[in-house]
């Protein structure tokens, strides 16, 4: 097995594996010892556990989106709990609905927190959109241009017509809402 060790060896570790001078090794011990001492420097540190305490939902920021950034950070920490998850994805969180909704019925595990936050980010964004949508249409972006009064032109009009004297009953000023179409 240990001669079909350095098979199994790529990059920098086979090349280092290869450097070795013939019976320097005796034991896996030693090699075991001798590689960590070369590759220690190469390992990614963790992050401690602590460190998801200092993660925080910014005032702008989407529920979807800090949920996704916490996760990431979460991915980096040393000894990864469910329960310690839990608890300081919850305290980063800015105060709302959700926040309210949390602390009146508190998740028994990550799994539920997260399928809840993913209801709440869907609201979120869906709530989002819709009020988007109104803003256009109560700016006048997409307004349609009032139909002025037809006149009869033409073939077949009579001039001598009497044409209606009556005021227009056209609303006086701009409106300020409009129904969506």
């Amino acid at each position: 097995m240990s001669r079909g060790f350095s098979i199994t060896l790529t990059g920098f570790a086979r090349n280092w594996y290869r450097q070795l001078k013939p019976n320097s090794i005796g034991s896996f011990v030693e090699l075991s010892r001798l590689s960590l001492t070369q590759f220690i420097s190469g390992k990614r540190s963790r992050k401690p556990n602590i460190h998801l305490l200092t993660i925080r939902q910014g005032p702008k920021e989407s529920l979807k989106d800090y949920i996704a950034r916490f996760n990431e950070e979460a991915l980096q920490v040393e000894d990864y709990d469910d329960k310690m998850v839990l608890a300081t994805v919850f305290s980063g969180l800015k105060e709302g609905r959700f926040t309210f909704s949390i602390k009146k019925n508190p998740p028994k595990t990550l799994v539920d927190f997260i399928a809840r936050a993913q209801k709440c980010a869907n609201a979120e964004e869906f709530t989002n959109a819709h009020k988007s949508v109104q803003v256009t249409d109560s700016t006048g972006k997409g307004k349609r241009p009032r139909n002025e009064e037809s006149q009869p032109t033409g073939k077949g009009s009579n001039d001598s017509t009497p044409r209606d004297r009556r005021p227009s009953r056209r609303p006086k000023g701009k409106f300020r809402s409009y129904t969506p179409l």
